[in-house]
């Protein structure tokens, strides 16, 4: 079979229907998102490369503990992309369900956990200084983390593809 990083083709291919009972509300933001499309930022890799650190600083250097992966994704991860003034970032973690090893240690750095959902083991965690942050954590071998990555690299290296999805 097909795959991608160790996940099958198909899994990235699979459609997805939202259903608002798989999912578990933890808390509720402090302050609602600004959700307006503004220019491309210059700082906004700058901004990544902050929270990067401070997960990092949480959960150890990517490869041990729990860390798998951190990974700047999202339209303020693509240059000269028009985008709303939102990081999103892309957690990879040994095991999603022990939340044991990773939770406590992000909101030590202040990263509020909003949901936990059963979609592929999605936890979601915000922050907003010095400015806001999504930060979606996964297990190994996750096609969405997969399809973030994928949509992220073919949105840098095409131009109008790139200016289309803008539009």
């Amino acid at each position: 079979m097909a795959n991608l990083n160790g996940v099958p083709i198909s899994e990235l291919l699979k459609h997805y229907t939202f259903d608002p009972n798989s999912f578990e509300r933890i808390s509720h933001r402090k302050t609602p998102p600004v959700l307006e499309i503004v220019d491309p930022d210059p700082t906004w890799p700058d901004s990544y490369d902050l929270f990067a650190s401070r997960i990092t600083t949480a959960l150890g250097p990517s490869g041990t503990n729990s860390l798998l992966s951190v990974s700047h994704v999202g339209s303020t991860s693509v240059p000269s992309l028009p985008a709303k003034a939102i990081i999103d970032i892309d957690v990879v973690v040994h095991d999603v369900g022990d939340e044991s090893s990773y939770v406590s240690a992000l909101e030590s750095q202040n990263f509020q956990f909003l949901l936990r959902e059963k979609w592929h083991g999605h936890r979601f965690f915000v922050a907003e200084e010095p400015m806001s942050v999504h930060v979606h954590v996964w297990g190994p071998q996750c096609a969405e983390a997969e399809r973030h990555r994928v949509f992220r690299d073919y949105l840098r290296g095409n131009a109008a593809d790139r200016e289309e999805y803008a539009r």
